[in-house]
């Protein structure tokens, strides 16, 4: 899903504009439809997304979070070409867990809000964070 839309929406009101946004970029533009799991993906919004943040003025940042299965070196290269000049990057490590941590049983498996098990895992992960930083 894809919300362009409301982030201008946000970006261009005074009171509501963020400080920071953080935007996954899933894979390069040719293997974004594959990741997603929606063949023959329209990137345009993704595209316009990407181009409303470069000339917000807002800080923001792209993130990719790299799966074995679905990025190589090659689409690496491919992405840092497709975003050049954006400030920050970042590629983060798909950790797999055997619990899902979102979805509910009257969803679709893994979709929609945290369920009582993403809160516990997001709560453990910060604790963990937490007491390394105090």
């Amino acid at each position: 899903m894809n919300y362009q839309k409301e982030l201008e929406k946000l970006i261009k009101n005074d009171q509501l504009c963020p400080d920071y946004v953080a935007m996954d970029i899933k894979n390069s533009p040719e293997k974004y439809g594959e990741t997603v799991g929606i063949p023959n993906f329209d990137i345009t919004p993704i595209e316009e997304s990407m181009a409303l943040l470069k000339s917000s003025g807002v800080d923001y940042e792209f993130r990719t979070t790299v799966t074995e299965n679905f990025h190589t070196i090659d689409d690496i290269e491919k992405i840092a070409h497709w975003i050049k000049g954006v400030p920050n990057y970042f590629l983060q490590n798909f950790e797999k867990t055997k619990t899902l941590p979102y979805g509910f049983a009257n969803t679709t498996p893994a979709t929609g809000h945290l369920n009582a098990t993403g809160h516990r895992l997001i709560a453990e992960a910060l604790i963990e964070r937490l007491q390394e930083v105090i």
